[in-house]
């Protein structure tokens, strides 16, 4: 209705470009990126200090026309980053979480070692199936977690006691 003359605009078709949701996401995280750069530099400016609204008029524009010029071809250089950010995170949460309900818990060696035993197939499995999906920098990932795994299960007794000590001393 209203809002439909704005889906015909030059600006908001290049900004948002509806066809490809990659790099829409792409286009809000440099927005936002630069956006946030903009209004930390802005707020170093002395006679702007004080003057909320005029930082974040000039944070919005200077993103807006950033982003808008930006040359889609170097868009991917801004979001491998965030990928390969996103995949060390889907893999640390997991062996985190992991880690937490072992050491957190008073559970002997063999029932510690049986849960890591356990979350070492399930990851293999998805490493294996997936192996040839992954990036080379993924496979580095997944690489490095199933040898933290490893040492997880060869070297229990010991990291038991460094992280148990370390949990007692934060309930007190």
């Amino acid at each position: 209705m209203g809002l439909d003359f704005f889906k015909f605009t030059e600006f908001t078709t290049s900004f948002i470009d509806y066809s490809n949701t990659d790099m829409t996401l792409v286009k809000l995280v440099l927005f936002a990126l630069i956006a946030i750069i903009v209004t930390i530099g802005i707020r170093r400016v002395k006679f702007i200090r004080d003057q909320k609204f005029i930082q974040l008029i000039l944070a919005l524009s200077v993103s807006t026309l950033a982003v808008y010029y930006f040359p889609e071809k170097h868009l991917d250089f801004v979001l491998i980053p965030y990928k390969s950010l996103g995949f060390l995170l889907i893999n640390a949460f997991p062996f985190l979480i992991i880690l937490f309900i072992t050491q957190g818990r008073m559970l002997d060696s063999l029932k510690r070692r049986i849960i890591w035993i356990v979350y070492l197939i399930f990851f293999g499995m998805t490493w294996y199936n997936n192996y040839k999906i992954f990036l080379i920098s993924q496979n580095q990932i997944m690489a490095g977690t199933a040898t933290l795994i490893l040492f997880m299960i060869l070297f229990d007794k010991q990291v038991n006691k460094l992280v148990g000590k370390r949990l007692r001393r934060r309930r007190r």
